[in-house]
């Protein structure tokens, strides 16, 4: 079995994407069982308390900057005929921006399940389509229930510090393994791909990891 690392964070929007497509080419060329994708922590507001949480349409009401407002709204475009591009469902203005170490730790025990992309597409949905906020404890355990996850596992990451030391290792390493954007994913040696990624782009690196 060969690994893929996946740095990320579930509140970045180009991050589901990427999700959704390494799920849907690992389906496509029938590879779930060749490999092991494993979730690295880039947290993108380890700042912020574990229980604050504000919206993005609060986020953007604050920006002085004309300059970082229009690169916000051109982000926003982006995002949205990329959702629909892949059909996906984008409320950005809805979506919560939060310190996500919490639902990190969650999609640590998904990698050991073998399930990280499953796990991860269910926080990408819940994050950007359905406006939960996952700085709540009853958000983070309606995931850990629908993905099945290990009870005793999960009370140790959101009752406890479980994967703790494991995410905050991820956090130190990220500037150097991903320093430019998020996702950066690692096709094993061979490929690595990073900000907004294709299909095209993912197809070819499962080929070249697989040697197919």
């Amino acid at each position: 079995m060969v690994r893929i690392d996946f740095w990320s964070d579930i509140t970045c929007p180009f991050c589901y994407i990427a999700e959704v497509l390494l799920k849907r080419e690992l389906v496509a060329g029938g590879y779930e069982k060749q490999v092991e994708v494993r979730w690295r922590s880039c947290l993108l507001s380890p700042e912020l308390p574990l229980d604050t949480s504000f919206t993005w349409r609060e986020r953007v009401t604050e920006v002085e900057d004309p300059e970082l407002l229009k690169h916000f709204q051109k982000s926003r475009a982006v995002l949205h005929h990329l959702a629909e591009k892949y059909g996906l469902v984008y409320r950005l203005e809805e979506a919560w921006s939060h310190n996500s170490q919490r639902a990190a730790r969650l999609l640590k025990v998904a990698t050991k399940e073998g399930r990280m992309l499953e796990v991860a597409t269910l926080f990408g949905r819940g994050y950007f389509s359905e406006g939960r906020d996952f700085s709540k404890l009853d958000e983070l355990k309606r995931v850990a229930v629908e993905a099945e996850l290990p009870r005793a596992e999960v009370t140790g990451v959101l009752e406890g510090d479980l994967y703790l030391s494991e995410v905050e290792e991820d956090q130190q390493l990220a500037a150097q393994f991903a320093p430019n954007f998020i996702p950066t994913i690692y096709f094993g040696d061979e490929v690595m791909l990073e900000g907004v990624v294709t299909p095209e782009q993912i197809r070819e690196a499962l080929r070249k990891l697989l040697n197919k």
